[in-house]
């Protein structure tokens, strides 16, 4: 049974707004994943790893309750 299409994959992964370069790895997260959530002191650099046709958004406010930021994230997952 191939389930590759059905799974849906969640990584969070942590970067300092004041990390000039990212490691190979956080860099091709950023760049290939569906969808992007950052907190917007990340702006400059998810802008600069993502591709212009990738979905990011910011969290909803500069101090969000995580609850509500992990519910967001899990929507995307469920959604597929």
């Amino acid at each position: 049974m191939d389930i590759s299409n059905d799974a849906a994959l969640l990584w969070l992964f942590e970067v300092a707004p004041t990390e000039a370069n990212l490691s190979p790895l956080v860099r091709q997260a950023i760049a290939t994943a569906n969808v992007v959530i950052y907190d917007r002191e990340l702006a400059a650099i998810v802008a600069g790893a993502r591709p212009l046709s990738g979905y990011a958004e910011p969290v909803a406010s500069s101090d969000p309750a995580p609850d509500q930021t992990i519910e967001r994230c899990l929507r995307f997952v469920l959604d597929g």
